[in-house]
């Protein structure tokens, strides 16, 4: 082989490993992108007259099927929530 057609030779695989990695790189964009536009809600949850935690209560986010329950602590976190403002919904069977 010439050195001319070596040179291309090389050039002509380099173009087809880009083509893979390009098509990695931009479906590796297009999934980033379509997780940025959640988050997460948290919170806790305690009683108004002693500020004692509520172990097990249930946290709906109204309208969709998101939801959680608190911790011993009454912590809960909600997370792939879709942007946006929600009403929470709270339950539990001892109030």
């Amino acid at each position: 082989m010439t050195p001319i057609m070596q040179l291309n030779q090389s050039m002509l695989n380099v173009k087809r490993m880009q083509r893979p990695i390009l098509f990695f790189y931009l479906s590796f964009l297009f999934s980033v992108s379509s997780f940025a536009q959640t988050g997460i809600i948290r919170g806790t949850i305690k009683d108004a007259k002693n500020k004692e935690a509520i172990i097990g209560a249930t946290v709906l986010i109204e309208g969709t099927t998101l939801g959680s329950a608190t911790d011993v602590e009454g912590n809960f976190v909600i997370s792939k929530v879709p942007a946006g403002a929600y009403k929470l919904l709270l339950s539990d069977v001892s109030y």
